[in-house]
């Protein structure tokens, strides 16, 4: 996905970066050796946040629940076996989650650069399958992209407001006194937003809808084709694999 948005950084190497995860999950209170661990905070830099996730720094004690739900193997253990499954919540994970909410913005974004209609809806058809949109196809997501901006017309989308802390609530070892702290989160201070809150116009909204659908039909259509071609192939490593031909992100998560 991040590479049909145009936001993939394809960077080899280098220290682990910590991508965005479910604010939940992130600031959710974890202890390491008897002690509070602290939040997790996503790397300030988009260019960061945005690269394949062999490169995410990975904790034992914190799984990313939009892995999580694609079958991401247990931390704590070693993976002898990749199992593979297709379930409703992988569904709804790519429906709802925020991760493709940001994704189908940014893909707005860069096609809303086309001069017409038409061009932007068969520019997203290519980036996201590797063809152009047939005639049914386009009128249907033109239609859908005009309904949905003129909806949008009528709303106000809140912005995006990062937490500056967080209330933690412990029990001290000795007397066992619950007592609450606050734990300050510096790095929202730091964070460069990508594209999320430039969802304000109405026509970009409105154009978020499809390419949110287009972006969850490549995730869980291609990929099926791909894994035995890749597999039986072997004879190139996914960060050689032609990121223009396939969806980079779908085969991410299944971990080809």
């Amino acid at each position: 996905m991040l590479h049909v948005s145009g936001e993939l950084n394809p960077a080899a190497g280098g220290v682990p970066v910590r991508p965005e995860i479910n604010l939940e999950a992130a600031l959710q209170p974890r202890q390491v050796m008897g002690t509070l661990a602290a939040a997790w905070t996503p790397s300030p830099l988009p260019q960061d946040r945005h690269r394949r996730s062999i490169y995410a720094l990975k904790l034992r004690g914190l799984r990313d629940p939009f892995c999580e739900v694609f079958n991401e193997p247990n931390l704590d253990l070693s993976c002898e076996r990749r199992e593979a499954s297709t379930i409703v919540p992988q569904v709804f994970s790519l429906f709802n989650g925020q991760a493709t909410y940001d994704r189908a913005v940014a893909l707005a974004v860069l096609v809303l650069r086309e001069a017409s209609e038409e061009a932007a809806v068969q520019a997203i058809y290519r980036r996201a399958f590797g063809r152009g949109a047939t005639a049914d196809e386009a009128a249907a997501a033109i239609a859908h992209w005009r309904r949905m901006t003129a909806r949008h017309e009528k709303l106000t989308l809140a912005k995006t407001i990062r937490p500056l802390e967080v209330v933690r609530e412990a029990v001290e070892e000795n007397s066992g006194t619950k007592f609450t702290f606050r734990e300050p989160l510096d790095e929202p201070f730091q964070i460069i937003e990508g594209k999320r809150d430039m969802a304000v116009q109405a026509a970009m909204t409105g154009l978020r809808l499809p390419c949110s659908r287009q972006l969850h039909e490549m995730d869980l259509l291609p990929v099926f084709q791909l894994v035995p071609s890749a597999r039986k192939a072997q004879v190139r490593p996914l960060d050689r694999l032609q990121a223009d031909r396939f969806p980079i992100e779908a085969m991410r998560c299944f971990h080809i």
